[in-house]
């Protein structure tokens, strides 16, 4: 790993209680930083070609009272690329080998969109290792699953077609937020956002491969072998991924509590962070077994 990574991992992640590179399934470096050095143990998955900092809303808060172990996946910030192809097979072995750095055998597990799908399959190969299972706006796989709502399509084609890094901002607000959100993301949220999203975006060839795992990811027909007690959060205005899914997750994990946001689009991290904190931090301290 480059001092130039090491670097950028540590400016990225400043104010993190601890940083370090676990080793991935392919023996690729993969670059976690750790938030709160006490409470329950929680890794976070996080959505296509998207860096581990972005969960900034959940560890800004959330590290009061849990560790929160995010990362960048293979190809991403600061970790390390690896050629070829990879399916959610492979990313779900990176996430369990994070875990193993720190030496985290039993931990709570929260996945969104694409880090949802990775987490569903991580609960189905290792489900001794789960005290609980949070997915956020995020889909079981299946035909076609994998297409955004026919509303989600111009703005999600209109973030490909910005000119501007700035058009390109914009326009990724209006896709990831509600209109009444999207117009009025206060200046200091918005500059955050950007340095963590816009500012560094993903390689175009990792976002492909990702992509191709997402089309790859079916796992509707085993939801009943996820014995995780469950939260599922819904987005009822999500225009990324369809919300319909969200309720085909809650029916087919058993026993699963389907948590419906009805002012909240595929951004929802941010736009109801306040909720979704509050609902992670309930589902969470009902599973972490009493010290």
């Amino acid at each position: 790993m480059s001092h130039a990574r090491e670097a950028w991992h540590r400016a990225t992640h400043e104010g993190a209680d601890d940083l370090g590179f676990g080793s991935g399934v392919d023996g690729n470096a993969l670059a976690w930083a750790r938030y709160g050095d006490s409470g329950p143990r929680v890794l976070m998955i996080m959505g296509l070609g998207m860096r581990g900092i972005v969960w900034r809303p959940q560890l800004d808060d959330l590290r009061r009272d849990h560790q929160l172990l995010v990362f960048d996946q293979r190809g991403l910030g600061a970790s390390e690329d690896v050629p070829g192809r990879f399916t959610m097979t492979t990313l779900a072995a990176d996430a369990l080998a994070v875990a193993d750095a720190l030496g985290w055998e039993q931990l709570h597990l929260v996945g969104v969109s694409l880090g949802g799908m990775v987490s569903q399959h991580v609960a189905l190969r290792a489900p001794g290792r789960l005290r609980s299972l949070s997915l956020i706006a995020t889909q079981p796989g299946g035909r076609l699953a994998w297409l955004p709502p026919v509303t989600g399509l111009r703005p999600l084609l209109a973030t490909t077609r910005a000119k501007s890094e700035q058009a390109r901002a914009a326009a990724t607000d209006r896709l990831l937020f509600t209109h009444r959100v999207a117009e009025h993301v206060p200046a200091d949220v918005h500059a955050q956002r950007y340095a963590d999203t816009i500012a560094h975006p993903a390689p175009d060839h990792t976002v492909r491969r990702q992509l191709r795992a997402v089309i790859g990811h079916r796992v509707r027909h085993r939801l009943h072998e996820i014995k995780a007690p469950t939260l599922v959060v819904q987005p009822a205005q999500d225009n990324l991924v369809r919300p319909r899914h969200s309720e085909t997750l809650a029916r087919g994990i058993p026993g699963a509590h389907l948590v419906r946001v009805r002012h909240a689009a595929h951004g929802v991290l941010v736009e109801q962070a306040t909720l979704v904190n509050q609902h992670l931090r309930a589902h969470i301290g009902d599973h972490e077994p009493a010290p």
